[in-house]
């Protein structure tokens, strides 16, 4: 990963790829994991993107059930399913890998942040709101920032207070400069939803009385497999934490092994590297249940995001326009003032960047794949479920004017639906997103007196 931001030569950029790539093919082989052959190219320089999509989970958080299993008293969260310091520096890493591909290697973005050019969203969740604020500082560091203030801005720029701090303002002026904010930090806008109308990235049980259905129909066959599949697991989580485990309550005790694991925190016992591995494909086994239920309900949980991305090939492809679509209508609904934006959003954003928990991002990729091609690539939802796991879809316009569509899962490739082979052809992909993304969701959902935002 690179941490210095300045303008990159293509022979420099070259050169840090290579430089990373090997250090990090190093590491691999040492580890005894993989060959220097198997670490995939991920250089997108020489490459027409026109458009990216990015679909992340948050970085590490700290659990949802505290266990207090810890050796020492402090080292207990005080916050439940809060972002931790580790996993902001997660996403910010995310953010410069980013920042290195599709500012510097293939220029989808411009150097400086412009806020036409992204569409930032999240669920309405703190770890998922830090989780992108963190992941764009690594876009667009403070290096980069364009918010500067003339001197008669700087000598106005006072908050409507009295000043009994001795004249603190005019210190502080003067140690901001010119920058709007301590060493130039950029700010970015974060599109929200509550979670009783989110059925773009948060649709489950508790806004949708039918998936709630299927998946409480669903729940007891795969209880009773976890019970017999992961029964040595259950039985020394049971050991560990001192009381039997049911399978919810081993999926919150392998969530809190991962944090004070991952976050070299002391526990009462010894946590072992196999103890980590069996929660990690025990917690997979119930993130496929949700993958199941959904993909038994024909995406219905996907099916809003399967809607948008075909709306935005389309106006890729030129058989929609942007103001036509459902996005950009929407975006006015929720302003209700066209004049308000002017030319801003005249083209449509060139990135989309949503952050939502692993199950609901897990649920999006399974509906763009497809079943067959679901079952095809299981290795595909068998990664290891940590956090700051991403997707993205990429729009490639190739040198003939054709146009693919490439997706990966991290750095691994993934075959999209209607496709056989990645990168894929992007009409194929719209013929299959054509045929699934044909739900109602606000009415099977029965959610007639409330507004969903896509």
């Amino acid at each position: 990963m690179h941490f210095l931001y300045k303008i990159q030569y293509p022979q420099q950029i070259k050169t840090r790829r290579n430089m990373r790539s090997k250090v990090f093919s190093a590491v691999l082989l040492l580890a005894a994991t993989v060959s220097a052959e198997d670490y995939p190219e991920v250089s997108r320089a020489g490459k027409q993107i026109i458009q990216l999509t990015e679909v992340t989970t948050p970085g590490f958080a700290t659990p949802a059930v505290l266990f207090n299993k810890v050796k020492n008293a402090s080292d207990e969260p005080k916050y439940k399913d809060y972002l931790t310091s580790l996993g902001k520096r997660q996403q910010y890493i995310v953010g410069g890998e980013y920042r290195l591909r599709y500012v510097e290697e293939a220029p989808l973005l411009n150097y400086s942040y412009d806020i036409t050019q992204l569409w930032i969203q999240t669920t309405f969740d703190s770890k998922n709101i830090l989780s992108s604020q963190a992941q764009l500082h690594g876009l667009y560091p403070p290096s980069t920032n364009i918010n500067f203030l003339n001197e008669w801005q700087q000598r106005n720029a006072v908050p409507p207070l009295d000043n009994v701090l001795n004249d603190q303002w005019t210190q502080w002026q003067q140690e901001l400069g010119d920058k709007a904010l301590p060493y130039g930090f950029n700010t970015f806008p974060i599109n929200v939803q509550g979670h009783e109308d989110d059925y773009l990235l948060h649709l489950d049980g508790n806004n949708c009385p039918k998936f709630n259905t299927s998946f409480q129909a669903a729940w007891p066959a795969y209880e009773t497999q976890a019970q017999t599949t992961y029964k040595d697991l259950l039985t020394r989580l049971g050991q560990l934490f001192g009381s039997t485990m049911d399978v919810k309550t081993a999926l919150n005790a392998c969530d809190y092994l991962s944090w004070a694991y991952y976050h070299d925190i002391d526990l009462q016992f010894n946590v072992l590297k196999s103890d980590v591995s069996s929660c990690d494909a025990f917690t997979n086994s119930y993130y496929n249940l949700w993958l199941d239920v959904d993909e038994g309900l024909g995406y219905l949980a996907a099916n809003q995001f399967l809607k948008k991305t075909l709306d935005q090939l389309k106006t890729m492809t030129g058989h929609l326009s942007f103001k036509e679509s459902f996005f950009y209508k929407h975006f006015l609904q929720r302003t209700r003032d066209e004049e308000m934006l002017g030319s801003a959003l005249d083209d449509q954003p060139r990135f989309y960047f949503y952050t939502t928990q692993q199950q609901y991002m897990r649920m999006l990729l399974s509906g763009l794949m497809g079943k067959t091609n679901r079952a095809a690539n299981p290795q595909i939802f068998q990664a290891a479920p940590k956090p700051s796991l991403q997707f993205a879809i990429e729009v490639i316009q190739n040198t003939d004017g054709t146009k693919q569509v490439y997706a990966h899962l991290g750095d691994n490739d993934v075959i999209l639906g209607g496709c056989s082979t990645a990168p894929c052809d992007i009409e194929s992909f719209k013929t299959y997103l054509t045929s699934v993304a044909t739900k109602d969701v606000t009415t099977e959902c029965s959610a007639k007196s409330r507004m969903s935002m896509y």
